[in-house]
């Protein structure tokens, strides 16, 4: 699952802001005396009731943007950027204002000024407020001012504006009078530049307009402290919500534009942020006994603010995500299972996800105190318990079932699918080897078999000392000396022989008998005597005996759940081992 767009407000369909849309940083904010300027947003990210977490794809998720400049044209009633109205004044006898003075929130960048005629301006520095005798910065209105001032609170002044040489008659003439225009036709055809220049100052002097004429000012404002905050699962969207800083440049920031979570290590350490805001949010959710329904949806507080106006685009924003299970179904984090041993048993665990969840990893680590045995490992025909075939042996009956290796196999424990039909059966299991396809070569060894009751199918265990069986054909014969059983099988191709005491007393192919051969102690992972399925399907194990078993379950829980059922998946524990096995860090991240 995965987030594009930023909410403007707590609802998942609404638009929000998408990538590559330019945002003003504009909307002021007061804490305790301190001015900054914000804009909130929220992240939905979409729940099923049963999930126990949010895990952050963190490779595959990527959001960046930068903050800019923010420019703005300010007038006399706008409020907002500046303490109170814009003063005017009047000056040297004049009947009418002739000057301006602006107190702006912050000090901000004068980029320009426009006025109601093209007269130029002056900008004078206020102390208080009383206004400087000397300029700071002159230039022509309604264009960019020819240098930078940057100020809190200034005056503006409406003056000539500056002559060009090229055309002294025509620049005169538009600075105010025919006097200035008379003063250079005296000077005769030959105007020099000093001259100029003194006419210049002169019509600097004398051309106070008979009103200020301000219309508006051009501000331009730097993003200082730039930085991203964060809030709390389901925080409160208004001005006291807690927020902590997920990044921040201090400063006013002069090289622009100023990116955020451009670099891998920012951007990795933003979406750390991420997940331990969802960790802890899961975190108290485990303290309470009874915690309440998960809703909907979850709603991430996030907030771009500056301490003077900005501008924000967001470039990039593809937050991926997966749901998290950490335990089976109403159990604990950590559940024990113990076996009786001498008889094969399953024991099932359930997970229920919603139909047609995606899983994109489920692992779980088993601690194993099983003592060395056997499993069912994977091997086909293990429902043969279920069967109503097999040979009826009685006292004295021997029947051999030959089994083809196809790979040498260390063998120490031979399992055999039975059904005593009296108490106290007695019986010896021998391997052989083949001779001529037949139970007559060497016995490689002998064991025997016990089954106290009877009425009740059972994987009977027959422990023989470790043997290394080649690879090719060989042969278990059973012989009764007391009571009576059924060595169970299934309706295919076999070799089973009877030598003596059933049947016709001759070779019979209807039946395959099941053997079960199982490796000795434990598995390549040091496992012993443990099988785990997903509908039976074989999960897959790695890791080693000391620091656990990892095992993996991807695999059957989609082929479960792919399939479209809501039923819960059964995951099966079997062995035949005495002891017990700890199941516990259960992580399944899945999507719906």
């Amino acid at each position: 699952m995965n987030i594009t767009k930023l909410l403007h407000a707590k609802n998942p369909a609404g638009t929000g802001l998408a990538v590559n849309t330019t945002i003003d940083i504009a909307t002021p904010q007061d804490r305790d005396g301190r001015k900054f300027y914000r804009q909130l947003y929220f992240l939905a990210f979409k729940l099923e009731p049963g999930c126990h977490g949010i895990v952050i794809n963190s490779e595959a998720s990527q959001w960046q943007g930068w903050f800019n400049s923010y420019d703005l044209s300010l007038t006399a009633g706008d409020k907002v950027f500046q303490t109170k109205d814009w003063t005017a004044e009047k000056e040297d006898g004049s009947t009418t204002p002739t000057l301006v003075k602006v107190h702006l929130v912050h000090p901000w960048r004068l980029v320009a000024v426009n006025t109601n005629d093209v007269r130029g301006v002056a900008v004078l520095r206020l102390d208080g407020e009383a206004v400087s005798d000397k300029a700071t910065l002159s230039g022509n209105a309604n264009s960019t001012l020819p240098g930078e001032f940057i100020g809190q609170d200034f005056a503006l002044r409406k003056v000539a504006p500056f002559l060009s040489i090229k055309n002294p008659q025509q620049e005169i003439h538009k600075a105010g009078g025919v006097k200035q225009v008379m003063m250079a036709k005296s000077a005769g055809g030959g105007t020099t530049a000093t001259q100029i220049d003194n006419i210049q100052a002169q019509a600097q002097a004398n051309a106070i307009v008979a009103s200020h004429g301000i219309k508006n000012i051009h501000l331009r404002s730097l993003p200082t402290g730039p930085r991203i905050m964060l809030g709390e699962i389901d925080a409160i969207p208004d001005a006291n919500t807690v927020l902590t800083s997920l990044w921040q440049q201090p400063g006013e920031q002069t090289e622009l534009p100023v990116a955020f979570f451009a670099d891998e290590q920012s951007r990795k350490s933003a979406l750390q942020q991420l997940q331990q805001t969802f960790d802890r949010y899961f975190a108290e959710r485990e303290k309470s006994t009874t915690p309440p329904p998960l809703p909907p949806y979850l709603y991430l507080p996030i907030a771009f603010e500056s301490d003077t106006p900005a501008r924000l685009r967001l470039t990039a924003l593809n937050l991926q995500y997966h749901l998290l299970r950490n335990r089976f179904d109403a159990l604990d984090v950590k559940h024990t299972l113990k076996f009786a041993g001498g008889t094969v048993t399953a024991q099932s665990l359930t997970l229920g996800l919603p139909a047609n969840s995606q899983i994109t990893r489920a692992q779980f680590q088993v601690i194993n105190n099983l003592k060395p045995g056997f499993a069912l490992n994977g091997v086909a025909g293990s429902a043969s318990l279920n069967g109503h075939t097999g040979i009826d042996l009685t006292e004295g009956s021997t029947v051999s079932n030959r089994v083809d290796n196809a790979t040498p196999l260390q063998l120490q424990h031979l399992l055999l699918a039975l059904l005593p039909l009296t108490d106290n059966v007695q019986a010896t299991l021998q391997i052989l080897r083949d001779s001529q396809d037949a139970p007559a070569g060497a016995v490689l060894a002998q064991t025997q078999l016990q089954c106290e009751q009877s009425g009740g199918r059972q994987w009977a265990v027959a422990s023989i000392a470790p043997l290394l069986l080649d690879s090719g054909p060989c042969w278990l014969r059973l012989t009764v000396q007391q009571g009576r059983l059924l060595w169970l099988g299934q309706n295919a191709p076999g070799h089973v022989q009877f030598t003596s005491g059933a049947g016709p007393g001759k070779t019979v192919r209807t039946l395959q008998l099941m053997a079960v051969l199982s490796a000795a102690g434990t598995d390549a992972n040091g496992m012993a005597g443990l099988s785990v399925q997903v509908n039976n399907i074989s999960a897959g194990s790695s890791g080693n005996a000391e620091d656990g078993i990892q095992i993996d379950l991807a695999a059957g829980l989609n082929g479960h759940f792919g399939s479209g059922t809501a039923a819960p998946a059964p995951v099966a524990f079997v062995s035949g081992s005495a002891g017990n096995i700890t199941v516990s860090n259960l992580q399944v991240e899945y999507n719906i």
